[in-house]
C-alpha cells in the first residue's frame, strides 16, 4: 500500500492515458494488490494505474515494442498464457473439497482423485469450463471429468498397443527377410557343391567308361583271333559280341547318373548341414519371438 501510495505522491496526482509518459508505475508480481488497487481507484479507469503486474507490463512491453525489439524474450508471455488458463484460488478450493467429498463417497478411487486432483489438463478443463464461478463446481463436472480422463487413458492405451503391434509387425518382416536371405545362401551353398561333383564325376565316369569299353572290345578281338576257322566264320560272332559290349555299357548310363546324383546329393547335403550350424544361433534369434514386445 505505501508502495501504491509513493507512486501517485511522486505523479503529483496527474493522470497520465499514456504508458510511455508515465514517469513512475510500481511493476509487482502480486496479483491480489493489483485487482484491490483497480477495483477501489476508479478515477484511473481509461489511465495508467499506479501499480500494473507484471505479466501485463511484459505483455504491454512486447506489443509495442515488438518490432524494433524482436528479440524481446517470449517465455514471460507465454508463462502469462499458461497462468492464464489455471483455475482461481476460489475454484481450485471448491474444486479440492468436491473431489474429496465424491471419493469419501466411493463415487471416485483413490487413484483417480489423485490423478485428478493433479492432472494439469483437467485443471485447465475446470477454468474454461467454470470460467471462475467456483459454484458451477458440482458432482456432474467431477463425473465428466473422469470420463474424460479415462477415455483419455482408453486411447493412450489403444495408441501405445497399435503402436506396439506395428513394431512387432515390422521386426516380424525385417526377421522374416533376414531369415529368407539365410536359406537362400544355405540352398545356394548346396547348388554350387552339387554342380560342382556332378562337373568333376560326370567327365571322369564317361572316361572310366569309355576305357572299359575299349578294354573289353580289345579283349574280344583278341579272343576271336585265335580263332582257327576261316575268318568271315568268326565275322558275325564277332559283330555280335561288340554289339552285346555297346548295349551293355549304353544300358548302364542311367545307373552311374544315379550314382553321380547320389553322391552329389550327400555332398551338398553334408555342406548345407554345415551351413546351418554356423548360422544356428541367428536363425534362433530371428524365429523367437522378442521378450520386448
Amino acid at each position: 500500500v505505501l508502495s501504491v501510495m509513493g507512486i501517485m505522491c511522486l505523479r503529483n496526482g496527474q493522470l497520465v492515458a499514456e504508458l510511455e509518459k508515465c514517469n513512475h508505475i510500481f511493476v509487482t508480481t502480486n496479483i491480489p494488490l493489483v485487482n484491490v488497487v483497480q477495483r477501489n481507484l476508479k478515477d484511473y479507469d481509461g489511465y495508467v494505474p499506479p501499480v500494473i503486474s507484471d505479466g501485463s507490463m511484459s505483455s504491454i512491453v512486447w506489443f509495442k515494442c515488438c518490432y524494433s525489439h524482436k528479440d524481446y524474450p517470449k517465455h514471460k508471455l507465454i508463462d502469462n498464457a499458461m497462468l492464464a488458463l489455471e483455475p482461481s484460488i476460489s475454484v481450485l478450493k471448491e474444486f479440492h473439497e468436491e473431489v474429496n467429498h465424491l471419493q469419501a463417497e466411493g463415487e471416485l478411487t483413490n487413484d483417480e482423485a489423485a490423478i485428478i486432483l493433479t492432472d494439469i489438463h483437467l485443471k485447465r478443463e475446470l477454468a474454461e469450463s467454470v470460467q471462475g464461478d467456483a459454484s458451477l463446481i458440482n458432482k456432474d463436472v467431477i463425473i465428466q471429468m473422469r470420463t474424460r480422463l479415462r477415455e483419455r487413458y482408453i486411447a493412450e492405451e489403444t495408441s501405445a498397443a497399435e503402436e506396439n503391434y506395428q513394431r512387432y509387425l515390422s521386426q516380424k518382416a525385417r526377421s522374416n527377410q533376414a531369415l529368407d536371405k539365410i536359406i537362400n545362401q544355405i540352398e545356394n551353398t548346396g547348388k554350387q557343391k552339387r554342380e560342382f561333383v556332378v562337373k568333376i564325376l560326370s567327365p571322369a565316369t564317361k572316361l572310366g567308361s569309355i576305357v572299359l569299353f575299349l578294354l573289353c572290345v580289345r579283349c574280344t578281338v583278341v579272343t576271336y583271333s585265335f580263332n582257327t576257322g576261316p575268318w568271315f566264320a568268326s565275322l558275325l560272332p564277332l559283330v555280335i559280341s561288340l554289339l552285346g559290349l555297346y548295349d551293355v555299357f549304353s544300358g548302364r548310363k542311367h545307373i552311374v547318373r544315379k550314382w553321380i546324383d547320389k553322391i552329389a546329393t550327400h555332398v551338398a547335403d553334408h555342406a548345407m548341414e554345415k551351413k546351418r550350424k554356423e548360422y544356428a544361433e541367428v536363425i534362433d534369434s530371428l524365429t523367437t519371438p522378442s521378450k520386448s514386445l
